[in-house]
């Protein structure tokens, strides 16, 4: 619109000269026209998405963005000043391209840091025509700025951007020491990584350690499953709290972190918050913020204040945690319940709920969970899923708070009868995949040796150690939903003579992270510590210092669906992926293993190794065939 902005709905538009336009945006013409005031029609832009001023904004996402012309312009000049053959450029150049770039700051101001080492470099000269050579900080500062600019969010203006720190979704408090440790505190947790002393000729200060302990802190936080919006973190280094202030430094090593945190923030959306940790100025100030402190009350709490001088007084924190208000830990309670179960879990729970309060809908039936409505449910889902009463464990999970009675109910004789006769008139044909050979580890090797390729050294090196480390496949392939958390790590992997290991970091036994540490020898068919071994140096020169051990040539994370294009090749579909892991617990059982020790090798609990074992009579066979071979050799 020509000088005026303003909202309308979609469904408001009327018909005036020849084309259909805003409501609001016609009674302003017609205004116009009525005093004889003068306006271009091709300025009466509307739409959900207007340019304004080399902007994009975006009414209903309320994100203001650039435009692609003005990214790859920016683009465009940010790479013709990188690529002068001499390096050089006069001071006039810098300003024009520094003009430019702040111009880009008024929707990515995380992009500030880039700026840093060009003003740097600027700082003190003042001839417009005087020769500034690029330096290797300019030159990856924008690079950096390059890599982030296709993909950067923008500013989300229908976002509060000012919140009380008592709102942070996650509090963190960090510290640093030149030769000890760098350390960060969340929810009681503590992280500590030990450091060496750096040698005489690197120079490392107390402000660089400082920063890389906040970049920790947020690395730490965007890593969770759910990554949370507000981030505090508390510091007691005023360099760093400036740093993030004014979203500078003067020095590149400390410009790199920034870079680093900077990187973080835009590719996810989040907003950090960095803040001072003052010291206590007497023993009497027990509370650092003013506000939280209560008056003094002589008849109050004087239980509490007796057994605090009978254990020697108030303790020493050994981290700095300043009191909270209750209805913040009441906030971070509930957040820790909604995250007891793993998001894939979850999900499966949202579709069964869904699918109950769908029901109840649809039939005009309250939620509450008589002994009535479960049974009519199961009755109508039997029908069409056999899958209906394992729905009933995701709706009691999200109901149960609200109808306690929930659960007596589903155990009643009624409902428990309705879901057995159910499965009995739902019972489907089980199909069991067959479990895979070593003579089918052997025909993948070959395949690769024919067509030696990075991807399918990927493939049989994975199978491999699927088959003898007895994984499930989503342990080693990425699932939809990725868990960075769950991904086996590069650094983790260690060779021993003809032993190799690495760490998986998660499994369904392992609810709270403690790791396995999975030890592999050398076998025959698909030697795995001699394809790990060859696969390692290959994917080292080609992905460098990326976390992930199991990395696609494109430097993405193998899926299920990349894994079952190859596996396919070879074998057909009385096979799968579950094929590879029963295939190493029958091979293991055909060596003479004991039931515990195969149990052991592939992380079941005791309960599901029973049913395992029931499911999969081969397993079991090959135990009993191993005991009677043994006995006839004796």
């Amino acid at each position: 619109m020509d000088d005026f902005f303003r909202w309308d709905l979609a469904s408001n538009m009327l018909y005036f000269q020849g084309c259909l336009r805003p409501q609001q945006q016609v009674l302003l013409l017609i205004i116009w026209e009525f005093i004889s005031g003068l306006f271009e029609d091709d300025k009466q832009d509307h739409g959900p998405m207007l340019k304004i001023i080399g902007f994009w904004v975006d009414i209903n996402k309320g994100v203001l963005t650039l435009s692609p012309s003005s990214i790859k312009d920016l683009i465009a000049r940010v790479s013709e000043f990188l690529s002068i053959k001499d390096r050089k450029h006069p001071l006039r150049s810098w300003w024009h391209l520094s003009g430019h770039l702040n111009w880009s700051l008024n929707v990515l101001p995380w992009a500030r840091p880039a700026l840093s080492t060009l003003y740097e470099k600027m700082r003190g000269k003042s001839i417009p025509q005087a020769s500034i050579p690029i330096n290797a900080a300019v030159q990856e500062s924008l690079e950096w700025y390059l890599s982030i600019l296709p993909s950067a969010i923008g500013v989300k203006f229908f976002d509060e951007g000012i919140w009380g720190d008592e709102e942070a979704d996650m509090v963190f408090w960090t510290n640093s020491s030149l030769t000890i440790a760098l350390s960060f505190v969340f929810a009681g947790n503590g992280f500590v990584y030990d450091i060496k002393p750096p040698p005489p000729s690197v120079k490392v200060d107390i402000f660089f350690l400082e920063l890389v302990a906040i970049l920790s802190a947020i690395n730490f936080a965007v890593s969770r499953p759910s990554p949370p919006k507000r981030v505090l973190i508390w510091s007691d280094s005023l360099n760093s709290v400036a740093a993030f202030d004014y979203l500078g430094t003067s020095e590149h090593i400390h410009t790199c972190v920034m870079l680093a945190v900077a990187g973080l923030v835009i590719r996810l959306g989040i907003d950090v918050r960095v803040r001072h940790i003052p010291g206590l100025p007497s023993s009497i100030s027990l509370i650092p913020n003013p506000h939280l402190r209560a008056s003094p009350q002589p008849f109050t709490q004087t239980m509490e204040r007796v057994i605090l001088m009978r254990l020697g007084g108030l303790a020493k924190p050994r981290v700095p945690c300043p009191i909270q208000p209750l209805s913040l830990i009441d906030e971070r309670v509930s957040f820790l319940q909604a995250h007891a179960i793993e998001e894939s879990t979850l999900a499966g729970y949202k579709t069964g709920a869904r699918d109950y309060v769908t029901f109840c809908i649809n039939h005009n039936l309250s939620l509450e969970p008589t002994i009535s409505t479960l049974c009519r449910y199961i009755a109508y889902t039997s029908q069409f899923i056999a899958s209906g009463p394992d729905y009933l464990t995701g709706t009691h999970h999200f109901l149960r708070e609200i109808y306690p009675e929930f659960a007596t109910n589903r155990a009643s004789h009624a409902v428990q009868a309705t879901i057995i006769g159910s499965r009995k008139f739902r019972a489907d044909a089980v199909h069991r995949k067959l479990p895979l050979k070593t003579s089918h580890l052997d025909a993948f090797y070959n395949l690769y040796l024919e067509n030696p390729t990075y991807d399918n050294l990927l493939f049989i090196t994975i199978l491999s150690c699927m088959f003898y480390g007895v994984h499930r496949a989503g342990e080693l392939i990425a699932k939809r939903q990725c868990d960075i958390r769950k991904t086996v790590k590069r650094s983790s992997l260690k060779f021993d003579g003809n032993c190799v290991s690495y760490k998986l970091p998660y499994h369904k036994g392992d609810w709270f992270y403690h790791g396995s540490e999975i030890l592999l020898g050398k076998h025959v068919s698909a030697n795995p510590v001699f394809l790990l071994r060859t696969y390692s140096k290959l994917r080292d020169s080609l992905h460098k210092h990326k976390f992930p051990l199991f990395l696609k040539e494109d430097g993405s994370l193998p899926t299920r669906s990349w894994f079952e294009g190859i596996f396919f090749k070879l074998v057909n579909r009385e096979y799968g992926g579950h094929s590879v892991r029963a295939g190493g617990a029958t091979y293991y059982a055909s060596l003479g293993l004991s039931e515990s020790i195969i149990q052991a090798l592939g992380r079941w609990s005791s309960d599901a190794w029973h049913i395992y074992i029931r499911d999969h009579a081969t397993v079991q066979a090959e135990i009993q065939l191993s005991t009677l071979r043994q006995f006839e050799n004796t």
